[in-house]
């Protein structure tokens, strides 16, 4: 099996040009990245924001309809944004739930964010939880621990 310097040299010497040379040097670079750390850092933290946003979409969903209880239009807009990771529950300005869990408080592995939401004001508390509890909420005023089994 020959190395890529093994080719590039017979390249070079078979009177390939040095841009062709490098540019194939360039292109098998390229071709590689995906395969990099880099590049698989980049997927698990796509990965780990796809998550986060799913496990917030259930706080998002209890905060629209606290925070927009008087404009009922206003609630189905508000979930439809949080979907896509935006709208006020993910803005800093409204300091929402999904701002929360992906901007304040950030859980290691083996844990999601549980925000604290009284009556659908802003969240300026929360917890870390370990998977299989979940968040304990009734009518926005957290009963007890806020991580529940």
């Amino acid at each position: 099996m020959e190395s890529e310097i093994d080719r590039l040299a017979k390249m070079l010497a078979s009177g390939a040009s040095r841009r062709e040379a490098l540019g194939a040097v360039v292109a098998g670079g390229a071709a590689l990245l995906p395969w990099t750390a880099a590049g698989k850092d980049k997927k698990k933290r796509r990965r780990q924001r796809r998550r986060i946003i799913r496990r917030t979409l259930e706080f998002c969903q209890f905060w629209c309809d606290e925070k927009f209880t008087e404009n009922e239009a206003a609630i189905q807009p508000c979930f439809n944004a949080a979907k896509t990771g935006k709208g006020p529950c993910y803005s800093a300005s409204e300091q929402g739930p999904g701002h929360f869990c992906l901007r304040v408080k950030k859980c290691g592995d083996g844990k999601y964010c549980c925000p604290e939401s009284p009556s659908g004001g802003p969240v300026t508390e929360g917890a870390c939880c370990p998977r299989g509890t979940f968040c304990a909420f009734i009518n926005g005023t957290v009963v007890g621990e806020l991580c529940v089994a």
